[in-house]
């Protein structure tokens, strides 16, 4: 219960900056909650951003790519990017956007969500370095809700560990 009220407010302070959830919403996080360690579901995030990673190194029209071409891509590329895929579709394809919801459809049966979110995350640039403590968010935001973020983010990440512990 925790978790699910913290990642609705952690959306809540990114979506509202664009007035919907949309998958540039979603990529940011992604890309917020991929340091979570030891926790299956933020496995995602982190192989996500893994994914996205080496497919802009492999592909870097991805992100212009229909999304039917890019997943033709993603299923039928035998280099890194398209056995990362298949692997993390293995692994995760059972989840899916709002997945608590009975009607989502996982991203199995229905990768097209998914992968819209790696073309929005391929299209945002990677950080300049490692040491970098804000991470590269591709929705803007003021002062309040970087406030905001710097308290929900370990926040929202206690919650995700407590609740894989439970």
């Amino acid at each position: 219960m925790l978790s699910s009220m913290s990642n609705l407010m952690l959306l809540m302070t990114l979506g509202s900056v664009s007035g919907d959830l949309t998958p540039e919403v979603f990529s940011d996080l992604a890309t917020l909650l991929s340091s979570c360690e030891q926790v299956e579901s933020a496995d995602i995030p982190s192989r996500l951003k893994e994914l996205s990673r080496v497919i802009r190194k492999f592909r870097t029209d991805f992100a212009q790519l229909t999304s039917e071409e890019a997943r033709s891509y993603l299923e039928q590329n035998d280099e890194e990017p398209g056995q990362l895929y298949r692997e993390f579709i293995h692994c995760h394809g059972h989840r899916c956007i709002k997945e608590f919801d009975m009607l989502s459809v996982p991203w199995q049966l229905d990768p097209e969500p998914l992968i819209i979110t790696l073309q929005h995350a391929v299209a945002t640039p990677e950080p300049a370095s490692v040491e970098s403590t804000e991470p590269i968010l591709s929705t803007p935001l003021n002062l309040w809700r970087r406030m905001a973020l710097r308290l929900l983010v370990p926040w929202t990440k206690q919650a995700v560990a407590g609740r894989e512990r439970a």
